[in-house]
């Protein structure tokens, strides 16, 4: 036995002998230069490409199978361009050839200078990479066999793999997307590894430019990483996986620093990834998760948490350059943070519990994503315990070159009615949201217990509805917005009942303007494509009734006093007239009809103790055109407001003209005239009676005259 050892022994050392010979022989007398031609035509025979090797081809056997190709080039599908898609430089692979008798691999340092990768996507979202994919999925069934033969043929696997490290440098790679017009680069690419085993760990390392078109961003990325692989399970491992970025770009006033670590585990076997220790940083922003994704060729089982500490938002975003009102609270975004923890699969994702802190606000809630359908749909409920809007509102003055801004594009000829109403987007998705706030502060005005419902589905958007309660009040809307062949189709049901005015008016205008407890309703709807379609086909009512209240700012008594004081040259009575500025009223009420754009109301009313408003008119939306009549009349002899007597004006009736368009209103109320009207029908019946009288005292003395005359002529001729 031991001879037939020895004797195999000696004619397994004469064959490798014999092999070493003819490779040495062979590197010495073939110039592999000679077969680079027929290298070419092998290469696009397989991918369907021209292939070129401009550059020299070394070979050597022995010890080392070695191969350095210089300065290839593989052509690019001639559907997207008549570059190259892949060029090389240099590429150097060496192979140890003795351990591949005892089934070893041992790999020298594998280096690659000088790549260029050419990438892109049509208008039809093809790739050109899809075509070499094709290819080799056209291989012969006959190259399909002898690998499945190989496979199976029971011979004893790879018993180590050992690899001196793998050095990638000057690499660049481009990924052009036609279909959404964008690109990116990455420029400078370079990685780096240690000697690389399957049984061992091996460390990573790396960095590369990035630029993208959309928007403009540019970025230095670093990344490090610490590699463990078991090739016979399909397990690999990132362990302390540190990746640097320095953004720079639109939007940012300086570089931003992004960090990440994590570690990494992919099971492809059990088809299973796992992100554990996840931390994303940026400045002051910074976000824990962990994350894992199962059954991933089926529908998926994901689970995932997500912190994001306290966060000053306003500071990190006024670095991102973005521009910000300056906000009523200057502390405003200092405190933001969030929990959230989801599971489901890549059909169905569940969120819950979602938590949010704003500054003093919490909310609190839970979300459904449904991917199954033709088109995504959500579920969202949110609880607020309290919210204050004018928090993040612009300062007043924003809020007047806002106004003046407005102003002035008003003024540039710009016609809103052409502007067109596009709601395609209700279409995009399904969705049913459920939102309660407890306290809601917006505009000064706080209202409590509110309650907003949105049902969004095929187009259609529902309010259903929104209540809440506001200065010993209540407000309740019910609504449709739909995107329909015509257009936009609206509906909006709103009633205000019990509603105490004057603290609403006080929140809204900072002053009281007008008081007393209302109630307020409308009905409209519309359909249209544009604004002004919008505005033509817009029908419905409108009503609202007022008690015991005032209008604040002008006195109508008052004014009529210092009018009439005026024209009588009084200056204490015009001074004692111009004090009190407003007007009391016992019920103010008014209902109006809009039909095809047009606003019409015949019966505005106000009653006060010593005044009566009547109004009708007319407001066209569409034209943005007011044609409206009042007037204002004196029916009280005795002491109406702030005790004083109209005795003198009784009956005065004033005429109130408002007409003009929305930007440029005219008002003409004409006081003088309705006074000089009074003064004249008064004092000129008072004329024509004194002249009757002197009229008829003339005719009394000539009858007189006559009488007495008459008696001296019977007397004379009675003698």
């Amino acid at each position: 036995m031991p001879l037939i050892a020895k004797v195999i022994a000696g004619l397994v050392a004469t064959v490798v002998a014999g092999i070493a010979a003819v490779a040495v022989a062979a590197v010495w007398l073939i110039d592999p230069n000679d077969y680079r031609d027929d290298i070419a035509k092998q290469v696009e025979a397989s991918t369907g490409r021209s292939f070129a090797i401009e550059g020299e081809l070394n070979l050597s056997i022995f010890p080392w199978i070695a191969v350095e190709v210089n300065e290839s080039h593989l052509s690019d599908d001639p559907a997207f361009s008549d570059q190259a898609m892949a060029e090389i430089d240099q590429l150097s692979i060496r192979l140890k050839l003795l351990p591949l008798l005892k089934r070893e691999i041992q790999v020298g340092r594998i280096l690659l200078d000088g790549l260029t990768l050419r990438l892109a996507v049509n208008e039809e979202g093809a790739g050109n990479w899809e075509s070499l994919v094709a290819a080799e999925n056209g291989a012969s069934a006959a190259d399909t066999e002898k690998a499945e033969q190989a496979e199976g043929d029971g011979q004893l696997p790879v018993t180590s793999v050992q690899v001196e490290g793998l050095s990638i440098s000057n690499a660049v790679i481009i990924y052009e997307d036609r279909l959404t017009d964008s690109s990116y680069r990455l420029e400078d690419f370079r990685l780096e590894s240690d000697q690389i085993t399957l049984d061992e760990p091996f460390n990573l390392e790396g960095d590369a430019g990035v630029q993208v078109s959309e928007p403009d961003m540019a970025a230095v990325l670093n990344w490090q990483t610490r590699i463990s692989m078991d090739l016979e399970q399909s397990q690999f491992r990132l362990q302390d996986l540190l990746l640097e970025a320095e953004l720079e770009g639109e939007g940012l006033k300086q570089a931003l620093p992004i960090t990440l670590q994590a570690d990494v585990f992919l099971d492809a076997k059990q088809e299973s990834v796992q992100v554990s220790e996840l931390v994303l940083s940026s400045d002051s922003l910074e976000l824990q998760s962990t994350a894992s994704v199962n059954n991933w060729s089926g529908d998926g089982q994901l689970q995932a948490t997500l912190s994001l500490s306290p966060w000053n938002a306003k500071q990190w975003l006024q670095r991102l350059d973005m521009t910000l009102p300056e906000m009523s609270d200057p502390e405003a975004l200092s405190n933001v943070s969030a929990q959230l923890t989801a599971e489901g699969s890549f059909k169905q994702i569940k969120v819950s519990p979602l938590v949010i802190t704003l500054d003093d606000s919490k909310m609190t809630g839970s979300a459904l994503l449904n991917l199954q359908s033709e088109v995504p749909d959500l579920q969202l409920s949110l609880a607020v315990d309290e919210l204050n809007l004018d928090r993040y509102m612009a300062s007043a003055s924003d809020e007047t070159n806002d106004e003046a801004s407005a102003e002035s594009n008003a003024g540039a000829g710009t016609d809103i009615n052409q502007t067109e109403v596009d709601l395609s987007v209700l279409n995009s998705a399904n969705a049913r949201a459920d939102l309660k706030i407890d306290r809601l502060q917006a505009s000064r005005v706080v209202t409590e217990n509110v309650e907003l419902k949105l049902r969004l589905n095929d187009g259609t958007l529902k309010l259903a509805p929104l209540s809440l309660n506001l200065y010993s009040g209540s407000l309740r809307t019910e609504g449709t917005v739909a995107d329909s062949r015509n257009g936009a189709n609206i509906q909006l049901n709103t009633q205000l009942t019990g509603l105490q005015l004057g603290p609403l008016t006080e929140a809204l205008m900072e002053k009281p303007t007008l008081s007393g407890l209302g109630n307020v309703s409308f009905n409209f709807n519309s359909k249209g494509k544009t604004v002004g379609q919008l505005r033509q086909a817009l029908n419905g009512t409108l009503s609202f009734n007022l008690a015991d209240g005032a209008v604040y700012g002008f006195n109508v008594a008052k004014i009529l006093r210092s009018a009439q004081a005026r024209r009588s040259g009084d200056a204490m009575a015009v001074e004692q007239a111009q004090q009190e500025q407003q007007t009391d009223f016992a019920a103010l009420s008014a209902t109006a009809v809009v039909e095809n754009g047009v606003l019409r109301n015949e019966d505005l009313s106000m009653m006060s103790p010593a005044l009566r408003l009547a109004g009708e008119g007319l407001v066209d939306l569409f034209k943005e055109q007011i044609d409206y009549r009042s007037t204002v009349a004196v029916v009280d002899t005795t002491k109406g407001q702030a005790g004083e007597s109209l005795e003198e004006l009784k009956g005065l009736k004033v005429p109130l003209i408002i007409g003009g368009t929305f930007s440029q209103p005219s008002v003409k109320v004409d006081i003088a005239g309705a006074l000089k009207a009074a003064a004249e029908a008064k004092y000129g019946a008072k004329v024509e009676a004194e002249k009757e009288e002197a009229k008829a005292k003339i005719e009394d003395k000539k009858q007189e005259l006559r009488d007495k005359a008459a008696e001296k002529l019977n007397r004379l001729f009675t003698r």
